[in-house]
């Protein structure tokens, strides 16, 4: 099954993201898929993130390209802020390593990817339950 051509393309040709947004949301709700919005950069505004709340959006992505570097505030930063604006689940993905304490510390994030971090490790499963662990403590510490 294949979704629409126009669906993940962020505007359609009338130009409007909320209609977009809108039609996204038609198809993956046609399909029982979740739609997570990814952060573009230079939208982290409130209004824009109100705006893309819109009924059927399941959370938000802040991805970044590690190759490039984490453009404007650091990614947990950026999950903080949209997490004082709503309540949606955020995904954060990059701009961090598995050992980055902030990352379990600071839980601004409900998902938090990881990728050449982990996989690029000497021993990939031993960083991975390391992080997990790390998580796990900082949880621990908040109850």
């Amino acid at each position: 099954m294949s979704l629409p051509s126009r669906v993940g393309h962020s505007t359609p040709t009338n130009g409007s993201p909320i209609a977009a947004h809108d039609e996204t949301v038609e198809a993956t709700k046609r399909l029982g898929v979740p739609i997570m919005i990814d952060m573009p950069e230079g939208r982290l505004i409130q209004g824009w993130v109100q705006d893309m709340k819109r009924p059927g959006s399941d959370g938000f992505a802040i991805t970044t390209n590690i190759d490039l570097g984490v453009a404007g505030s650091h990614p947990l930063e950026q999950a903080l802020l949209i997490r004082s604006w709503i309540k949606l689940p955020v995904a954060v993905s990059g701009g961090f390593e598995p050992s980055d304490v902030e990352a379990s510390r600071r839980r601004s994030w409900d998902i938090l990817i990881v990728g050449r971090g982990v996989t690029d490790s000497l021993d990939p499963a031993r960083t991975a339950r390391n992080l997990a662990a790390s998580i796990e403590l900082a949880e621990g510490h908040r109850s």
